[in-house]
Parts: C-alpha cells; sequence; structure tokens
C-alpha cells in the first residue's frame, strides 16, 4: 500500500460513486472495475474466484486517513462466470476517512494467479 509505484499485472479502474460528509468524516463510495478477459476464474476442474480488495487513504503529509478490504471468494455459477467474460467484474464499496485525506490507493490481488493491480486516486475527485 505504501509503495508509489502501481502495480500493473491487474489492470482494473477506480469509478467514483459518491461522497458524502457526516461527523468530521467523509464517506467515499466507489466502485472497482476490471476488464473483461482479466480474471482467471478458479482452473480448468473449478469455477472458483477468490479476489482480495483493499483501499487506503492518506493525508497529504503521507499519514493514514483511513482504509478498506474486502475479500471475496467462492464458486460461481455458470451464469455469473458468462457475465464475467462478456462484460466484465465491477463491486461496490465504501469507506470512511478523516476529512484531511487527500488520495486514496486502491490494491486488488487476484489470489488464484497472484496478479496485483493498484492506482492512486485523489479524494477531490468525487
Amino acid at each position: 500500500m505504501d509503495t508509489p509505484l502501481d502495480y500493473t499485472n491487474l489492470p482494473f479502474a477506480i469509478r467514483w460513486v459518491g461522497k458524502s460528509n457526516a461527523d468530521g468524516k467523509i464517506k467515499l463510495s466507489f466502485q472497482f472495475v476490471v476488464p473483461k478477459g482479466v480474471l482467471q476464474i478458479g482452473n480448468v476442474n473449478s469455477n472458483d474466484l477468490d479476489l482480495s480488495l483493499a483501499a487506503a487513504a492518506f493525508e497529504k503529509d503521507g499519514k493514514p486517513a483511513g482504509n478498506f478490504s474486502k475479500d471475496l471468494s467462492g464458486v460461481l455459477p455458470a451464469e455469473t462466470i458468462a457475465q464475467l467474460a462478456e462484460k466484465g467484474f465491477f463491486w461496490d464499496g465504501s469507506m470512511q476517512v478523516d476529512a484531511s485525506a487527500t488520495m486514496v490507493r486502491f490494491v486488488i490481488r487476484d489470489n488464484t494467479t497472484g496478479k496485483l493491480g493498484s492506482l492512486s486516486v485523489p479524494v477531490n475527485t468525487p
């Protein structure tokens, strides 16, 4: 999370969905978007999905200002696999961060292949 370099083995994008203020904190809503054909679903004999999603917010001086993590795993039905192949992967998330947050670093890992993707996004974007 702390590295300034992006991991590019697993390409993805972040779409800001919303931003709201409450009790001195900011709630950031976002969507992970992985293009079709990028994720490997299990192996030849299974329909397993195993992803780890994470984000860390930072202040201008690099101090932590919030975090988020989610592990997604399980056996997918054939129709979900077909949707992933046709449209890609979309997953909505949100996190609360300190009002002083200026940047969020997002990371995604395909635990099946070990591929990583990361990117940094300014908080003032949403």
